[in-house]
């Protein structure tokens, strides 16, 4: 008896431990587009998981505040990051850019 009840409490930490990955999970995406100055720009966005459909929705849209959806991890200007960019993001964050294009395009 005693084994199921450890074996129930531990069962209920690792539930408490998922939900708090659920809650702080994050999607990373690359946005390019055009500033207010007309330069162009692009950054890797980590957008919370609960606002990545209302967040796609408002980008297909155009004009928005990138804070308001989400943290930006790393930025630059021109339409997309160069090699050394891509490999700062992937020091910074373990993040493949090559892998997450590769992704975002299986979703477009």
């Amino acid at each position: 008896m005693r084994d199921d009840e450890n074996f129930l409490k531990e069962l209920m930490a690792i539930g408490a431990v998922f939900e708090d990955m659920m809650e702080t999970a994050r999607v990373v995406t690359l946005l390019s587009g055009t500033k207010d100055d007309d330069t162009e720009f692009w950054a890797y966005i980590a957008v919370p998981q609960e606002k990545f459909e209302p967040y796609l929705k408002i980008r297909a849209q155009g004009n928005f505040d990138i804070a308001d959806w989400g943290e930006i991890l790393l930025h630059g200007s021109g339409t997309h990051p160069n090699v050394e960019e891509k490999q700062e993001l992937f020091d910074r964050y373990g993040i493949d850019a090559d892998a997450l294009e590769q992704l975002e395009n299986l979703q477009l």
